[in-house]
C-alpha cells in the first residue's frame, strides 16, 4: 500500500528544512514536492500517519494524505525539488534549502558560494592530476636516462648516479627503487658499496 503526503508549512513554525528532517526520520521518502509512504497494510499506514501527526503537532504544519499521486496543477515546490537535486549531486544541502525559504537573494549568494566551492574543488583535483602526470612523465624520463648511463658506463654507485642527475637525493632514491621493483635494474653489493646494474630485459631493449 502506497500513500502520498503533502505538507503545508507555517511561517510561525520551524523552518521547512527542520520539518523535512523530522518527517524523513519516520522513514518517509522525499519524492519531489511530496513524501512517499510505503505501508504493508492499512493498519501499518494508520500507524505511520499517527507518528507523522505526533511529529507535526505544535509546528503549525498541515498535512494531507492521499492514496493517489497528486497531480501538480501549479509550479509550487519545483524550486525546492531543484535544490534537492543539487544536494543529491553534492552541491549544497540543508543550508541552501533554509536560505531558499528565508530569502531568494540570500539563497542566490549561498548558491553562488556553494558553486564556487565546488568549482574550486574540481580545479584543485585537476591540478593535482596534471601535476601527478607531469611527475610521472619526469620520472619515466629519468629512468630512461639512468638506463642509458648504466648501459654506457656499466655499474655505478648511488653517489655516481646522483652526481650525473640534477635532482634531490630522496627523489632519485625513490626512482631507483621503482626501477628495482620493476626489474629494470639490480642492486649488487661490492664490498661496502652497492653497485647498480642494468637488468637483462632493459639492457636488451636499450641495445636495440
Amino acid at each position: 500500500m502506497m500513500a502520498y503526503i503533502m505538507l503545508e508549512y507555517s511561517s510561525d513554525g520551524p523552518p521547512p528544512s527542520q520539518i523535512d528532517r523530522a518527517v524523513q526520520g519516520l522513514g518517509l521518502r522525499r519524492h519531489g514536492a511530496h513524501y512517499l509512504v510505503e505501508a504493508s497494510s492499512e493498519a501499518d499506514l494508520h500507524r505511520v500517519l499517527d507518528e507523522l501527526h505526533g511529529v507535526l503537532k505544535g509546528t503549525g504544519t498541515r498535512y494531507r494524505a492521499s492514496l493517489e499521486r497528486p497531480e501538480r496543477s501549479r509550479r509550487e515546490g519545483e524550486a525546492r525539488e531543484e535544490v534537492l537535486r543539487w544536494a543529491d549531486a553534492g552541491l549544497g544541502g540543508q543550508d541552501l534549502l533554509e536560505a531558499l525559504d528565508r530569502d531568494i537573494y540570500e539563497f542566490k549568494q549561498e548558491a553562488l558560494r556553494a558553486m564556487q566551492a565546488a568549482v574550486d574543488h574540481v580545479v584543485g583535483l585537476r591540478r593535482m592530476e596534471m601535476q601527478e602526470a607531469k611527475d610521472r612523465q619526469h620520472r619515466e624520463a629519468v629512468k630512461e636516462e639512468i638506463g642509458i648511463l648504466l648501459r654506457s658506463a656499466g655499474g655505478r654507485s648511488f653517489q655516481e648516479v646522483l652526481e650525473a642527475f640534477d635532482m634531490d637525493e630522496a627523489t632519485l632514491e625513490g626512482v631507483m627503487q621503482e626501477m628495482i621493483d620493476e626489474g629494470t635494474i639490480v642492486a649488487h653489493q661490492q664490498g661496502h658499496t652497492v653497485i647498480y646494474l642494468l637488468a637483462g630485459p632493459m639492457l636488451r631493449s636499450l641495445s636495440r
